[in-house]
């Protein structure tokens, strides 16, 4: 919240002030992950790069991924670069895994998406 003044002089030296008082909402960043993808018999590499996300402020951001939300293991930093991010793990076994990105600004505003990574087993 700011407070704007603006004051007012004529000819006469009359002065008039009047102020108001100005509150600027924070929009919160915004991405998509994309598609959700299977990967191949035997392959069990999953990357996604390149991934950017919008915020019209300028804020500073920090971002976590959590590369399989139905493990008990909490979700780790992510290295941005500038409004970009990559992905990449390595799944060890069949299955579909869940992946959730957070992103956060440092006015408080807060963006996650999700997208579903299927493992195929061999056959």
């Amino acid at each position: 919240v700011s407070t704007i003044t603006v004051t007012v002089t004529d000819n006469d030296t009359g002065v008039g002030t009047n102020s108001t008082t100005v509150s600027v909402q924070n929009v919160a960043p915004s991405f998509d992950l994309g598609a959700s993808e299977t990967l191949a018999l035997n392959t069990n590499q999953f990357s996604r790069g390149a991934i950017t996300f919008a915020d019209p402020g300028a804020d500073n951001w920090t971002a976590t991924v959590d590369y399989d939300l139905s493990d008990a293991n909490p979700a780790v930093p992510l290295t941005l670069s500038g409004k970009t991010f990559s992905l990449a793990t390595q799944y060890f076994a069949p299955g579909t895994y869940t992946i959730q990105v957070n992103v956060n600004d440092d006015d408080g505003g807060s963006f996650s998406d999700t997208l579903q990574v299927t493992v195929q087993a061999p056959t």
